[in-house]
């Protein structure tokens, strides 16, 4: 019965899936998908594997492949900063020149 106890006190890892997400979607927004893809696609495939052991109830296994996606997530968000991803200093000014007429 020890066993199972356990198993029933496990609790959910919901903010580590929830910081996993918003890194995932920080690093989509510098473009760390293009830039450095083989990150952030290991981030994503993380990500995927946490969301399986979660709907199986393998709170463990969820907890760690989300942080694994936290970590690698922030470290593609980085290195696509690094290499000039879209930010959104850089994304306000290219509708700003988008948006005026051609200079004569």
């Amino acid at each position: 019965m020890g066993g199972v106890s356990c198993a029933l006190t496990a609790t959910r890892p919901n903010q580590e899936m929830s910081n996993a997400e918003v890194a995932l979607k920080a690093a989509k927004d510098l473009n760390a998908d293009s830039l450095v893809p083989e990150i952030y696609r290991s981030a994503v495939d993380n990500y995927f594997k946490a969301k399986r052991d979660y709907r199986l109830k393998d709170f463990e296994n969820a907890r760690l492949h989300a942080l694994r996606t936290t970590r690698l997530a922030e470290q593609a968000e980085f290195d696509a900063y690094r290499l000039g991803g879209a930010t959104p200093e850089a994304s306000s000014k290219a509708l700003t020149a988008s948006a005026l007429p051609p200079a004569d």
